[in-house]
């Protein structure tokens, strides 16, 4: 609404003048005592209205006979004689102006000061949130003569309690419903203060019973000593946070919890807030893991010990039937019929591939147990040696072998030329009518090289993918190409251990490409510290 004076203040400041010598003196004359009136009505004024606060005196009547600056300010006039002998009640906005007289017919009544939050009103028609606080004025002998009010603008006090409040809201919100549970405790006392909702479904506790419970009513006698030391260390900021500390619940039962805990001050006491991460899933995890471990590395020694049956006690009795079947061919040759003869080379070749499909398993068992320790692997010195050693069966097939620049990495070496022999054999092996051409090209992707084994052979039927590397899966006759089927078998194994991933791009009759991965060397390989030697 807006405030506007209804009088001129000239015409108003005599009869107002003489109502406030009146206020404190009735009985006061003329002549030296209406001076020393005069006088004390300047410095009643002067100090009214310099007042560092929103003051204003009103008499009975509730006419206004003095403003300090700030009431001026706040109203929105620029001059005390623009409000002087008007009704105060017209500050105040119109519907909170019944609330305002009831205040003041209570304080003549009662005689006591009220404070009255109310809507004031600006002489622009704005209006402010104001704190109105209201004191009787008394004569000499103790009657009413007037008022004094005080009044603050409390909007930006009450747009931070607003604040605060939504604040609070939301930590409350934060708190009740954290997926980690939260405790709050007496850092002296070690008694619990409060908690949320979490908290409670992890303990079997109400939020209420958890107020009644201390840290010996959580945790297990026998882990009582630990957990409030380290309670104290929380208390004094020496660590961050408890790993997986036993806590009990209210039915006895037992879960784990990393806790992590920091000290606050909450009117004037020391408190310590703890949260709570339920790691019973992730133990239970672990415990299995362990023992998964366990089980594996018992599996590695058994394939050991197997390894050792395969390369002696296997071994000797094949070496038996492949001699004395052969030394009975020679023998008995003139003997025996075109039949008996096919059935002795049946022998010698069954127990010769035998022989052979041993020693392939042999290897392919020692893949994790005899491998070496990872180093700098110039790859291109890995494919050269590979080479080499195909240098007979590439001549025999007129085999072209081209291949780009290769990198460094972090590999066994060995184990190295094993994977490019056995990719550019089988290369070489499934061949069409022309000579085979190979190609073999490396590019680094993200943190790893991705090498390229490229080749012109007879292809393979997408179908078949993932049996090719399969131990002893054969997509063909042994008569129609030797070999045991081991060989890509153990090149999955092989890339495996050194961090990569194999796979393949082909078609039939138009070639195949073996892709396979391997960590560059600047990257940690995550099974390095199991690659000693053994067995």
């Amino acid at each position: 609404m807006r405030v506007t004076p209804k009088e001129e203040p000239a015409r108003g400041l005599p009869r107002l003048r003489s109502r406030m010598a009146k206020l404190r003196n009735p009985r006061a004359g003329a002549g030296e005592a209406e001076g020393a009136l005069w006088n004390l009505e300047e410095k009643y004024r002067t100090l009214v209205r310099t007042m560092p606060t929103a003051l204003m005196v009103v008499n009975l009547e509730k006419e206004i006979l003095e403003v300090s600056q700030l009431t001026l300010e706040q109203h929105g006039f620029d001059r005390a004689e623009e409000l002087l002998g008007k009704n105060a009640i017209m500050l105040v906005s119109a519907p909170d102006r019944e609330k305002v007289e009831t205040n003041i017919r209570n304080i003549l009544t009662t005689g006591s000061v009220k404070n009255l939050e109310c809507v004031m009103a600006r002489r622009d028609g704005s209006a402010f949130i104001g704190e109105l606080n209201i004191g009787l004025i008394r004569d000499g002998q103790g009657r009413p003569r007037g008022f004094i009010g005080i009044s603050q603008d409390i909007a930006a006090r009450r747009q931070v309690e607003e604040e605060l409040k939504e604040s609070e809201k939301k930590f409350k919100a934060i708190f009740e419903n954290a997926q980690d549970g939260i405790l709050l405790a007496d850092q002296t006392s070690q008694k619990l203060y409060a908690g949320n909702k979490m908290i409670s479904q992890m303990l079997g506790y109400s939020l209420g019973e958890i107020k009644t419970l201390g840290l010996m009513d959580i945790h297990r006698q026998e882990d009582l000593k630990y957990v409030i030391e380290q309670f104290e260390k929380f208390g004094k900021k020496e660590i961050p946070i408890a790993k997986d500390i036993p806590v009990k619940r209210k039915d006895g039962s037992i879960f784990y919890a990393d806790i992590s805990g920091s000290p606050i001050v909450l009117g004037g006491k020391s408190y310590l807030v703890g949260i709570f991460r339920d790691i019973t899933e992730r133990k239970r995890a672990e415990g299995e893991l362990k023992k998964t471990l366990e089980d594996l590395k018992r599996s590695n020694q058994e394939l050991e010990q197997f390894a050792y049956v395969a390369s002696h006690d296997l071994q000797e009795p094949l070496r038996m039937i492949s001699s004395y079947t052969q030394l009975l061919g020679k023998r008995y040759r003139d003997q025996l019929d075109d039949d008996a003869r096919d059935f002795i080379n049946f022998a010698v070749d069954g127990a010769k591939r035998m022989q052979k499909m041993i020693n392939d398993l042999l290897a392919y068992s020692r893949v994790q147990t005899r491998g070496k320790a990872f180093g700098p692997t110039d790859t291109y010195s890995a494919l050269g040696q590979a080479l080499i050693n195909l240098s007979q069966a590439i001549e025999d097939s007129h085999g072209i072998i081209t291949y780009d620049q290769l990198p460094e990495v972090n590999a066994d070496e060995s184990q190295l030329v094993q994977l490019f022999q056995n990719l550019l054999s089988n290369a070489i092996k499934f061949q069409r009518e022309k000579p085979p051409r190979v190609h073999i090209s490396a590019e680094k992707k993200d943190k790893e090289w991705v090498f390229s084994v490229r080749d012109n052979g007879i292809g393979i039927d997408p179908k078949y993918y993932d049996r090719i590397f399969i131990i002893f899966q054969r997509l063909h006759g042994k008569g129609d190409y030797p070999g045991t089927g081991i060989g890509l078998a153990l090149c999955k194994r092989i890339v495996e251990r050194h961090g990569g991933r194999i796979w393949l791009q082909s078609e039939p009759a138009k070639g195949s490409t073996f892709i396979f991965s391997i960590p560059d060397k600047e990257e940690k390989n995550n099974d390095q510290s199991n690659d000693g030697q053994t067995g």
